[in-house]
């Protein structure tokens, strides 16, 4: 992952994550959504709030095989691209 995606704070167990942003319309909102690897399987989270400071997060599946999270993190990823957010790109680094 990149440096800022780092310095976000990839959690314990993370497996994939998607960043998406939305600058139109003076909006500064940030909407990142994130697979995760739990006891029961994997848990699809999501956390949101300005850019670059965390308000909220929630847990929007859990216990679900990795393709039903890949496909349950698509759809809720499409429900932000219609509502005005791109993902954001970032360059990454390999160690």
């Amino acid at each position: 992952m990149c440096k800022l995606c780092d310095a976000e704070g990839a959690l314990l167990g993370e497996v994939d994550r998607v960043i998406l942003e939305n600058t139109e319309d003076n909006h500064n909102k940030q909407y990142t959504l994130f697979l995760e690897e739990v006891e029961a399987g994997f848990s699809v989270m999501a956390r949101w709030g300005p850019i670059g400071k965390w308000q909220k997060s929630q847990r929007k599946s859990w216990g679900l095989s990795q393709r039903e999270a890949l496909e349950k993190l698509r759809e809720l990823m499409d429900e932000k691209i219609r509502k005005g957010y791109v993902e954001r790109v970032c360059s990454k680094v390999t160690a």
